[in-house]
């Protein structure tokens, strides 16, 4: 890597003078430049010093009982290894960032993704943890013990859950069907579908430590939890097709707490959106 030092970035003129290595290169042109610009990376230690300051700001901030974990693209179209574009994001180009934050857009601590070839540093841990398990497992560590987190359904795994509470946190999270438990018989999407909008089972593990709730709005989900199960349920209002209006729908106790902490890192996404 080659330092430089200045670059004249916004000279009007075609000349351009670069000092590498306290050695003077004669002027070149347009053309040049982009070749020189492609090519060198430049070194600046002040971004990193930036960054450890954000995140050590963070550190400080007093946390809640309950907190969410999600990711965010941080809006940036220049020129580094590190864009990525997740679908379905406000912004779904730029870096991408793991957050966790309180239900209020706090933001508390911060992991940076660095592509596919990331690595977090989890000795301490018994397990082999996929990146999504070790993000919430490395975010973890900046909190106290008997935290709630909730999470979404790229990080959720039965093993994940089990592990935090080893480490005596609580946790809900929404779950793809290819990583729920194996060992239980679910009622099929078909047959709840049939069934009132709102219906939901509960399916307990032996040691009664963790629960699988599956419950049909629009369609089936699935959440595994350790902090709360089904009851007492509570009514949502939700938008009805056929009635052409709104109805209350029972839902969940676990459904409504995660609707009610699951969203600090969206609510922090809309508010930077205004600077």
């Amino acid at each position: 890597m080659v330092a430089i030092h200045p670059i004249l970035m916004n000279a009007v003129t075609i000349k351009f003078f670069f000092y590498v290595n306290e050695f003077e290169v004669d002027a070149i042109n347009w053309d040049e430049l982009d070749v020189l610009q492609r090519e060198l990376e430049i070194a600046d230690n002040s971004n990193d010093q930036d960054l450890n300051s954000v995140k050590n700001g963070c550190l400080q901030l007093i946390s809640d009982t309950h907190l969410s974990i999600d990711e965010q693209i941080i809006p940036f179209t220049g020129s580094t290894r590190l864009i990525q574009y997740v679908k379905g994001k406000p912004n779904p180009e730029g870096l991408k960032n793991f957050v966790l934050a309180d239900k209020n857009g706090l933001v508390l601590d911060i992991f940076i993704y660095q592509g596919k070839k990331t690595t977090i540093d989890h000795d301490d841990c018994e397990f082999s943890l996929t990146l999504a398990e070790s993000v919430v497992w490395h975010l973890s560590e900046t909190v106290p013990p008997k935290t709630c987190l909730y999470f979404d359904r790229y990080f959720t795994t039965e093993k994940l859950v089990q592990i935090l509470l080893k480490k005596n946190f609580f946790s809900t999270g929404t779950v793809m069907k290819n990583h729920l438990p194996k060992n239980i018989t679910l009622m099929s999407d078909k047959a709840m579908m049939k069934s009132n909008r709102g219906t939901s089972k509960q399916y307990v593990r032996e040691d009664k430590k963790m629960v699988l709730v599956k419950w049909f709005d629009n369609k089936p989900i699935h959440l595994l939890s350790s902090e709360s199960d089904k009851e007492p349920k509570d009514t949502c209002r939700r938008w009805s097709k056929k009635e052409f209006k709104k109805i209350d729908v029972e839902r969940p106790n676990c459904v409504k707490n995660y609707n009610t902490f699951m969203g600090g890192v969206d609510l922090c996404d809309r508010m930077i959106a205004h600077y």
